[in-house]
C-alpha cells in the first residue's frame, strides 16, 4: 500500500529482488537487492526503511558514493546514511530547501 503526495509519501508491506550493473556518464553501479520492508518512508528530505535487506552493492558517481554488503552500508552524497540488515535512515540533499 502507498499512501503520501509530492511532499511525503510511505509504502507499508513491500518485497523486492533484483539485481543492476551498469557504467555509464553518471558513473558505475553494481550490486543486487533482496529485501522485505514492513514500512518505508519519504518525509520530506528524510528517508527511512524498517523490514529486513540483504542487499550488496557499490555505487560511484560524480555526486555520489555509496557501498553495501549483505545490508550493513552508508552513502555519502546527494543521500547521505546508513543502513542495516533491519533498517535504514538518510537525508537527501536534492529535496532540502535552503531559504
Amino acid at each position: 500500500m502507498n499512501f503520501g503526495d509530492d511532499d511525503a509519501n510511505f509504502r507499508v508491506g513491500n518485497v523486492s529482488i533484483g539485481a543492476e550493473v551498469g557504467a555509464g556518464v553518471g558513473g558505475v553501479v553494481a550490486g543486487y537487492s533482496a529485501n522485505v520492508s514492513a514500512v518505508d518512508g519519504k518525509p520530506g528530505p528524510l528517508r527511512g526503511k524498517v523490514g529486513f535487506d540483504v542487499g550488496s552493492s557499490v555505487k560511484i558517481g560524480a555526486d555520489q558514493f555509496e557501498t553495501k554488503v549483505a545490508g550493513f552500508g552508508f552513502s555519502v552524497g546527494k543521500k547521505t546514511g546508513i543502513s542495516t540488515p533491519l533498517g535504514e535512515i538518510a537525508v537527501d540533499t536534492d529535496d532540502c530547501v535552503v531559504q
